[in-house]
């Protein structure tokens, strides 16, 4: 199989008479147009969804306490390099801490009951 990178996108419409869709690439190989119909258009975006997943999973988590904002901040790291941050209102806190410690306990219940 000859391997083509994908640069950029250039354009992407309907094609006429609504056959289907179109997008446009720059690649490796110089531009090119990548046609489809709407059936292949979900498999298309489906696979890349989960080909994001493979590529974007948790690598660690910082926290921290915005005192300004009044909220707890969670920041994840993804292995491909990006950041997401979560703030957690004050008054949601408590909520949060009770269902993860709930959580904890059905976790170590579980645990014992397979050892």
């Amino acid at each position: 199989m000859k391997e083509l990178v994908i640069l950029g996108t250039l354009r992407a419409g309907a094609i006429e008479e609504g056959k289907g869709a179109f997008v446009e690439v720059e690649t490796s190989e110089g531009p090119r147009q990548l046609r489809f119909t709407l059936e292949d258009a979900a498999r298309l975006v489906g696979a890349l969804h989960e080909a994001r997943k493979d590529l974007r999973r948790p690598a660690r988590w910082d926290t921290a306490v915005d005192s300004v904002e009044q909220t707890a901040v969670l920041r994840t790291h993804f292995t491909d390099g990006t950041t997401e941050q979560t703030h957690i209102p004050r008054r949601e806190i408590e909520r949060i801490a009770r269902f993860l410690d709930q959580a904890l306990k059905r976790f170590e219940a579980g645990a014992e009951m397979r050892q």
